[in-house]
């Protein structure tokens, strides 16, 4: 086999000779090689330590366009319970709406229900212009009510787009209830 001579290359570099030496790539090689092994091996360790401290948070930073898993300061926690306070108040003018008035009581219990869900979901973190959306953001058992708040929210389409369309006091009852379950799960009255 034919094997170059680099010794007038060797003498032009000078100092720099030995970066033509064969021996010296080999020597470099097996270095890089056996420092990248272990380098990826601590790093690989350290990964899985990481994982294994993070796994137990992972509930808490995993906010898929949904509700806050943190704990809030003391002054967002007391209007928080003001903001509650104040929706209770209006859960209640809305059932009493719907109690008192007949067929248009019960339209609007149902608009204003749906209205206050909407309005709560927005507050808490949901994404979406209108109720509908922020129910399909809504992260997989974030709201376990959901099949019962949509065919809430099916029949408050049907009352806006549908102007013969009458209630009765069962399906008023049962909408209403779904809205009052999806609030109380989202800890909201």
């Amino acid at each position: 086999m034919y094997s170059p001579d680099f010794s007038a290359l060797k003498e032009a570099l000078g100092s720099f000779g030995f970066l033509v030496n064969f021996g010296f790539w080999s020597g470099f090689y097996f270095y890089v090689r056996q420092s990248a092994i272990v380098l990826g091996s601590a790093l690989l360790v350290f990964s899985a330590v990481v994982l294994v401290r993070v796994w137990p948070y992972r509930l808490r930073f995993y906010v898929l366009e949904g509700r806050r898993a943190y704990q809030l300061p003391q002054a967002k926690r007391i209007a928080e319970e003001d903001e509650r306070i104040s929706r209770r108040r209006k859960w209640d003018s809305i059932i009493k709406k719907a109690g008192s008035v007949g067929h248009q009581g019960y339209a609007m219990s149902i608009i204003e229900a749906d209205i206050l869900l909407e309005d709560t979901m927005g507050r808490l973190g949901f994404l979406g212009k209108n109720l509908a959306e922020r129910l399909r953001s809504s992260a997989p058992g974030e709201l376990p009510s959901i099949n019962d708040i949509w065919e809430a929210h099916k029949l408050r389409n049907k009352i806006a787009h549908e102007p013969n369309f009458r209630l009765s006091q069962e399906e008023t009852t049962k909408a209403l209830g779904a809205y009052k379950k999806a609030l109380e799960e989202l800890t909201a009255i």
